[in-house]
């Protein structure tokens, strides 16, 4: 029985060293889990940092379209507004030589009954004179 005893204890030495062995090797792969473990926090770490850094670059960029559309808007707004009120100026300077063309048509008529009714004074006034020389006489003659 010693005899396989010995060969026993050997056979248990070498069981003990083979558990050692993968006990070491089980805590190197722990190492190295680990390690990777680390290394993949620290890769999503900086990817979710890349990804705020392009969500803001994303973010600016939108605004800025929009604020450059935004203003094209207001440009295309602006022209439209310059090209109304340069029409409204163009109506204003037509209805401004309507008035005065108006005015001088008034002008030329009024001057023209002014002057039939100062010659119809006149006529009046010439003839009141011979209708009061025609009564004058009658009554000389009465």
């Amino acid at each position: 029985m010693c005899a396989q005893s010995i060969g026993n204890c050997k056979n248990l030495e070498g069981l003990k060293k083979k558990i050692t062995e993968l006990e070491e090797e089980l805590k190197q792969h722990k190492i190295l889990v680990q390690q990777q473990d680390l290394q993949v926090k620290s890769l999503l770490k900086s990817r979710k940092k890349l990804l705020d850094r392009f969500e803001k670059k994303i973010t600016l960029l939108r605004d800025k379209a929009t604020s450059e559309l935004q203003a094209i808007l207001l440009e295309e707004r602006a022209r439209h507004l310059l090209n109304q009120a340069d029409q409204g100026i163009e109506r204003a300077k037509q209805f401004e030589t309507y008035i005065s063309t108006f005015y001088k048509k008034f002008q030329d008529i009024l001057l023209d009954s002014q002057a039939k009714n100062s010659q119809s004074r006149h006529d009046d006034l010439q003839r009141i004179s011979e209708l009061e020389q025609k009564l004058s006489s009658v009554t000389s003659l009465l």
